[in-house]
């Protein structure tokens, strides 16, 4: 993501680069003549002068500045955006930012916190709801996915001692499974649940109403 977005390039970028390919043909054809006029006619036979005189026309109307400045500047943006959360997908979506005047948030409660937040939890009939939430967040304090940090926060904001864990493994894009105080855990996705046949059918509804 980090390379495509650095990589990519702005509609800006792209009429500089316009530019200088005619500029610096330009700039070059304009400092040769320079050359050779003070070579020729002003100091005849002088090299070291006429050297001089190119150089100072190459430094003066240098195009380093007009190829460098818009790259920087979108570097420069998308890493100050990225360490408040913002990813831009290319210097394109970085440019057009000047022309937002509306912002829509789908997240409400990851913009009103800062971050994730345990808001509600839900147990099946018959369960012990205090020894689940502390199975759950003996497990999750081992994982490092952020909405594991904010479940084992809620969890110990409620003052429910976690069980001790024996056993921890995160399997990628699915959830974790653990055992905890000699129990078995797991936690994840729907397809997770289904990986190791448990049945969820009965607690869609209310999952899906709280997604």
């Amino acid at each position: 993501m980090k390379i495509r977005k650095q990589g990519s390039k702005a509609p800006f970028q792209r009429l500089a680069d316009k530019i200088l390919g005619v500029f610096v043909p330009f700039v070059v054809g304009i400092a040769i003549a320079t050359f050779l006029v003070w070579f020729l006619w002003v100091q005849p036979g002088e090299f070291t002068p006429a050297l001089e005189v190119l150089i100072s026309v190459l430094v003066i109307a240098s195009p380093c500045a007009l190829g460098l400045a818009t790259p920087t500047s979108i570097m420069a943006g998308s890493g100050r955006a990225a360490e408040f959360g913002i990813l831009f997908k290319g210097g394109e979506h970085l440019e057009q930012t000047q022309s937002i005047n509306t912002v829509v948030v789908d997240k409400t409660g990851t913009v009103i916190h800062d971050k994730p937040v345990l808001t509600d939890v839900v147990v099946a009939n018959g369960q012990d709801k205090e020894r689940f939430l502390s199975l759950i967040g003996a497990a999750e304090k081992q994982s490092e996915h952020p909405l594991a940090e904010a479940i084992v926060q809620g969890i110990q904001d409620k003052g429910i001692e976690l069980g001790n864990v024996q056993f921890f493994e995160a399997i990628p894009s699915y959830g974790v499974q653990a055992t905890v105080s000699g129990q078995c855990v797991g936690i994840g996705t729907r397809k997770l649940m289904q990986q190791y046949g448990i049945d969820v059918s009965n607690v869609l509804p209310t999952m899906e109403l709280l997604e």
